[in-house]
């Protein structure tokens, strides 16, 4: 999914501030475009991390998916 390394980087970062920020809430984190299972399997990777570097205790990972009919990706 990261081309590089300060890709990955960055997403971990925006991760961490996510849970900073939610700290005290009922966190949900939609996570946009993803194109392929290995690009969701991936962030389900980094999740956890951030979540600890960010002390933030409770996390539990479930997992929606939104799909789009593709007459709706060809729509002007």
């Amino acid at each position: 999914m990261f081309s590089d390394s300060a890709e990955k980087s960055g997403v971990c970062h925006q991760f961490r501030s996510l849970f900073s920020a939610g700290a005290e809430t009922d966190l949900r984190i939609m996570i946009p475009m993803v194109a392929s299972v290995d690009e969701l399997r991936s962030c389900r990777r980094l999740l956890p991390a951030a979540a600890g570097e960010a002390a933030f205790l409770s996390i539990g990972l479930g997992c929606d998916i939104l799909s789009m009919a593709p007459a709706a990706l060809s729509l002007p």
